[in-house]
Order: structure tokens, then C-alpha cells, then sequence
């Protein structure tokens, strides 16, 4: 009996320490995705091929995004949209590389809120971030009152 929970012991250590050890890295090409609402109080979320690392192992984003777009009429909607962005675990770094052409967010109408996020890669306690990105026909538009919008391209942290 002792050998067995010494066993199931062993494995699920061995388990968890994969889970904190793993890389995450993701590669994704995405060509046409879109999003539309209308009405009032409304959220839309879009993430594309973005990465969080573990504990001990880095992020690795490696994205080509063509003609994404949100839309959205009404009030108080919100949209956001992250594309290719990597955040490192704690002891290592994280890199993002996009390209992305033809993004768009539009809303129409009064207290609506847009964040768009491209190719930011943030690091880690004890490591660098790395970030490229090319950025092509990339917009936000709104019309109404006292709307907000934020975009962030390409930062490293």
C-alpha cells in the first residue's frame, strides 16, 4: 500500500513539474474573423494567438493576422481586441513576432470603450521581453460621446 501512494505521489509531482517547466508557443495564421453587435451594454472580445508562459519557461508568439474587424452600434459597449502578445513566467522571458494588416474596431454611439493590443511582449522578474512587430492598415474608429479608446503596438515591458 506504502508503494502505491509513494507512486501516485511520485507522479503527481512529476505532473505538476511538467505544467510549471512546459514552454507555451503558439503559431497561428488567421486571414478573415469579425465580429458585429448592436444594441446597448454589449462586449465583444477577440484574442488571437496570444501566450502566457509558466513559472520556469518563456512565451513564444509567432502570428500573421489579415483583415480582422469589431463593430459595434448601441451605448456603453465595450470591445477588445489582443493579437500576438506574450507575458513570461517568472524566472524567464517572453517573445511576440506579428504581422498584421487590415484591423479595424468601429463603434457608433455614446460611453462605448475600445482597447486594442498588437505584439506586446511583457517579461518576467527576471528576464528581457523581445517584441516585433509590422503593423499594416491597423484603425479604430468612434463616433458619440464620451467614448475611449486605447491601442498599444509593439511594446516591450
Amino acid at each position: 500500500m506504502k508503494a502505491i501512494i509513494k507512486t501516485a505521489a511520485v507522479s503527481l509531482f512529476a505532473l505538476m513539474s511538467a505544467s510549471a517547466f512546459a514552454a507555451s508557443t503558439t503559431d497561428v495564421t488567421v486571414d478573415g474573423a469579425s465580429q458585429t453587435q448592436s444594441g446597448s451594454r454589449n462586449e465583444q472580445n477577440m484574442d488571437v494567438g496570444n501566450s502566457k508562459a509558466s513559472t520556469f519557461s518563456g512565451a513564444h508568439t509567432h502570428v500573421k493576422a489579415r483583415n480582422l474587424s469589431q463593430r459595434q452600434q448601441g451605448s456603453r459597449n465595450k470591445q477588445t481586441m489582443e493579437i500576438g502578445n506574450a507575458e513570461a513566467g517568472t524566472f524567464s522571458g517572453a517573445t511576440s513576432n506579428v504581422k498584421a494588416d487590415n484591423v479595424s474596431q468601429r463603434q457608433n454611439g455614446s460611453r462605448n470603450e475600445q482597447k486594442l493590443r498588437i505584439g506586446n511582449a511583457k517579461g518576467s522578474t527576471f528576464q528581457s521581453a523581445t517584441s516585433n512587430v509590422v503593423a499594416n492598415n491597423i484603425s479604430q474608429t468612434q463616433s458619440g460621446s464620451r467614448n475611449k479608446q486605447g491601442m498599444n503596438l509593439g511594446n516591450a515591458e
